[in-house]
């Protein structure tokens, strides 16, 4: 999962450079948060380093995508917390 949600990623922010499409954003942000959940969730917290900055990429697109897109905003902040039991 964590190698094809890298491969979203890059092959969504090379697509948007040449074409903004709202969709696109919107898959782009989407993967961005679950990549930098997936990362922070890994033992270790290690690719925490990767992972924050995915969260708020994908925060700020939430953000400025306007209210429907508030619920979003729930799960990037739950991805931020660490699971229980470390």
């Amino acid at each position: 999962a964590r190698e094809a949600l890298k491969a979203a990623v890059g092959g969504y922010e090379a697509v948007s450079v040449a074409a903004r499409d709202m969709l696109l954003e919107q898959r782009l942000a989407l993967a961005r948060l679950q990549l930098g959940t997936l990362l922070l969730r890994e033992p270790g917290g290690v690719s925490g380093a990767v992972g924050r900055p995915l969260l708020a990429s994908a925060e700020q697109w939430y953000r400025g995508a306007g209210p429907s897109y508030a619920w979003r905003l729930v799960e990037v902040a739950a991805a931020q917390v660490p699971p229980s039991g470390r």
